[in-house]
């Protein structure tokens, strides 16, 4: 028996993978489903085939769409060895970690959502200082997203 939180429903069931098979699982089982670019095996095209093969499996099965996210680190900053040691310590998948300046940090964010064709992108920021963490957060909230 599933009893929901008093006066709510149940919250969304998400799944967070980077695999085949993490999206496949979420399909069957009826999930939401977030490609992560922070995890080993992490690849763009392929993160991006994962994508779209979720969903294509999950309207099969069920007839609807899927709400689908992708998780990346990023910061804003405009400080040149901070950026490459982020870098340095998120190799994963180079092409997916959003280092550098506001405008920079847009631009890719703004290509990734088209490209990765997502309804949310997570954002995960590695920095340890709270001070330099939230300035990186204000400064990406300063833009509208259309």
């Amino acid at each position: 028996m599933v009893i929901p939180p008093h006066g709510t429903s149940l919250p969304e069931q998400w799944m967070l993978g980077v695999s085949p098979n993490s999206a496949s699982m979420a399909a069957k089982h009826q999930c939401n489903f977030c490609v992560s670019f922070m995890h080993p095996g992490s690849d763009y095209n392929r993160n991006m085939d994962i994508l779209k093969n979720f969903r294509e499996s999950y309207y099969q099965q069920h007839g609807t769409l899927p709400v689908t996210a992708v998780l990346t680190p990023c910061v804003v900053s405009e400080d040149d060895e901070r950026i490459r040691r982020y870098g340095d310590q998120y190799y994963n998948c180079k092409d997916a970690n959003i280092f550098g300046c506001k405008n920079y940090v847009h631009d890719k964010l703004m290509e990734m959502a088209e490209k990765m064709d997502a309804d949310e992108i997570i954002l995960f920021n590695p920095e340890w200082n709270r001070e330099i963490r939230l300035e990186s957060y204000q400064q990406i909230g300063e833009y509208e997203v259309v």
